[in-house]
């Protein structure tokens, strides 16, 4: 019983984080601000650590994230801004969790 509850919750967490992930992406694209994932991830490793977060599941999320973007009929513009979202967010990743 207690694998199957520690399951079920590791998946909500897991779901909940890649909708995050989504509206923070959605969020860079509406406002054309790339530091708004900044803040979010400043925000994340203050929290996220407590539950076993570490940066290796975050970066894992975002590749998996924009390795999904990539099957997207995307123009080559698209394609480029989505390259440089990601590569700026794994830096973020990197920074916050450094620091």
């Amino acid at each position: 019983m207690e694998t199957v509850v520690a399951s079920s919750a590791r998946d909500r967490l897991g779901e909940v984080a890649v909708r995050r992930l989504n509206e923070l992406v959605r969020s860079i694209l509406i406002f054309e601000d790339l530091s708004i994932a900044e803040q979010e991830l400043r925000w994340a490793v203050g929290v996220l650590p407590r539950h076993g977060v570490k940066m290796r599941h975050q970066a894992t999320m975002v590749h998996w994230f924009f390795e999904e973007v990539e099957r997207l009929d995307l123009a080559k513009e698209e394609r480029t801004l989505v390259h440089s979202i990601e590569h700026y967010l794994m830096n973020v990743v990197e920074t916050v969790y450094a620091a």
